[in-house]
Order: C-alpha cells, then sequence, then structure tokens
C-alpha cells in the first residue's frame, strides 16, 4: 500500500465546465428572447376610484307621523298628527 506524494501518481478526474457554462448561457439568450416577445408589458390592476364629488344639496323630505289608537268599538279616542321636515 503505497501512496505517491509526488505527481508521478494517476491524476484525479476533473469535469470540463466549459461546455456546462455554454449550455447555461445559452438557456439565458433563449430565456431573454422569449420573455421580450411575451405579448403582455405588465399586469392589469383594478385601482379603487375616489368618490365622485357630490355637491348638490339632498332633497328635503317632509314625513309625517300619525299615532292613532283605537278602543275595541271602532271609536279612536286619540289621534295625534306630526309632521317632520328631514333636512
Amino acid at each position: 500500500m503505497a501512496f505517491s506524494q509526488a505527481g508521478g501518481g494517476p491524476s484525479n478526474p476533473q469535469i470540463n465546465v466549459t461546455p456546462l457554462i455554454d449550455v447555461l448561457l445559452v438557456l439565458i439568450i433563449v430565456f431573454m428572447v422569449v420573455v421580450s416577445m411575451s405579448k403582455t408589458k405588465g399586469l392589469e390592476a383594478q385601482i379603487p376610484q375616489p368618490a365622485p364629488d357630490d355637491t348638490s344639496q339632498p332633497v328635503p323630505v317632509d314625513r309625517t307621523i300619525v299615532i292613532q289608537v283605537v278602543c275595541g268599538t271602532g271609536r279612536a279616542r286619540l289621534r295625534i298628527s306630526r309632521s317632520i321636515r328631514k333636512k
């Protein structure tokens, strides 16, 4: 079991990275071309719009409240009527 320490023994296998780099560069170029030719250039977003300025005054509403109490005979005993104007 003798190991040689000097450069006289068999060399370790080394991977050649030049073809690997070439393939990666080609893939990057193809990816860039495909992305630049895509039809959509951005995303469609629904942006909230501000509420329209409603400067018109609300129409005043007239309401009438009627309270009527009727006894069992069908005759009205108490009737209160009031008109309310809402602004």
